[in-house]
């Protein structure tokens, strides 16, 4: 951990770091140690380093310490044992591939954030550092950190509601984000990686906003976005020009393309309907009645295409989760531990390197299988939030990013 993160501090040379970490690696985790440490600390360094960098240095001290200061719990021998997060928080950070999370929310400037303030409606990761990362706040517009969360900055981008925000996979100098300004909804463009933006669309009246915002990994030239009054839109040059795809009956909440077939596109709407297209959204086709139809309800919130498998989709909701591998037209539910009807499936995670891994979200916790669903590791998330989106990183697989929203 050391040297993942602290080469990127610009507040304090490598001397101090090293110094610092050495003081503290030989401090010990006990209450009175880490107290005798942070007097140390005090009356050595209080001058140089910023506050907000003395914050999140000892964040990350904190959580890389390998006991903790509050009273050790009782070993159980129940296998299912859920792991539980020692602080709540809106923004959290996993490097095991999901098994365990830890809260990053501290932003440059500000005591630690509380939750009513820091909804995260979106998460874009540099496709070519995994620890450049922007989050797109209801409030706030843009964050950006690049220590993976341990430090967030606010960005130039001030609009609200930012629901959709990524990173063109092949160029991390184009970002695309969306937002509302005089109460109309729009999308930007940055070529700069994030300096300057240009808008690039808007909605014809106040009041709809841009929901989802989805880049086609194939050709990331080609874009999709919804709106709130129901509209599916595409563009096939990088948001230069767009076409209406659809007109729904009901604004439509993701698209997932395959991903060795970008002609294969999906959406789910707020209905819960899931539809298909095998033409690049010429032609859609309604294919929830596909889906078990003697379940209770087909109810979908959720899609998720294999990173890895074409025609492999993944669907979550209050029908729970399910699995197609021949795109849509067959479906297999898969078995999860809490009741989705109560608990719905939030969204969904595949690992490209490791076809047995599934991982999802509901409510406020995260769920790992390392065998294609037959068996669950529960991680519990505290605070009054719930879950509302997971974005994995390209190079370092392991490494995924969470955020939490209001109900």
């Amino acid at each position: 951990m050391k040297g993942k993160y602290w080469n990127r501090s610009n507040s304090a040379s490598n001397a101090l770091v090293s110094d610092i970490l050495l003081q503290f690696s030989s401090s010990g985790c006990s209450s009175q140690a880490l107290l005798k440490f942070s007097k140390w600390w005090y009356d050595k360094y209080m001058e140089k380093i910023k506050i907000a960098t003395l914050a999140a240095l000892a964040a990350t001290f904190l959580g890389a310490c390998s006991c903790s200061t509050a009273p050790k719990s009782q070993t159980s021998n129940n296998p299912s044992q859920s792991s539980i997060a020692p602080q709540a928080g809106s923004f959290w950070r996993s490097e095991d591939g999901g098994k365990t999370w830890v809260v990053r929310n501290i932003v440059e400037g500000e005591t630690q954030t509380q939750p009513e303030e820091f909804e995260v409606l979106s998460i874009a990761i540099n496709p070519t550092n995994d620890m450049d990362v922007m989050i797109g706040l209801k409030k706030g517009g843009i964050l950006r950190s690049d220590n993976g969360g341990n430090l967030w900055k606010k960005t130039n981008f001030t609009s609200e509601k930012v629901y959709g925000l990524a990173f063109d996979p092949q160029d991390e100098k184009t970002i695309y984000a969306s937002g509302v300004w005089n109460n109309r909804g729009k999308i930007w463009k940055s070529t700069d990686g994030g300096g300057k933006w240009e808008e690039i669309y808007s909605t014809a009246k106040p009041e709809p906003l841009v929901i989802s915002l989805m880049i086609d990994s194939l050709n990331p030239k080609t874009l999709y976005i919804t709106t709130s009054d129901n509209q599916l839109l595409k563009s096939s040059d990088g948001g230069i020009n767009w076409k209406n795809l659809l007109q729904d009956n009901s604004p439509i909440l993701k698209v997932a393309v395959d991903s060795k077939n970008n002609q294969l596109v999906y959406f789910v709407n707020l209905d819960g309907e899931i539809w298909r297209s095998r033409d690049g959204g010429s032609h859609f086709e309604n294919i929830s009645e596909n889906i078990d139809k003697e379940a209770s309800t087909t109810k979908m919130t959720t899609l998720e295409a294999n990173p890895s498998i074409g025609q492999e989709i993944y669907a979550g909701g209050e029908a729970g989760l399910y699995v197609s591998q021949n795109s849509g037209d067959v479906w297999q539910k898969i078995r999860t531990l809490a009741d989705p009807e109560a608990s719905p499936v939030r969204t969904i995670s595949l690992s490209p390197t490791n076809l047995q891994e599934i991982l999802y979200a509901a409510s406020q916790a995260v769920y790992f299988s390392g065998d294609k669903g037959a068996s669950w590791k529960t991680f519990q998330l505290e605070g009054e939030q719930r879950v509302n989106v997971m974005e994995r990183a390209w190079r370092d697989t392991n490494i995924l990013y969470l955020g939490l929203k209001n109900l």
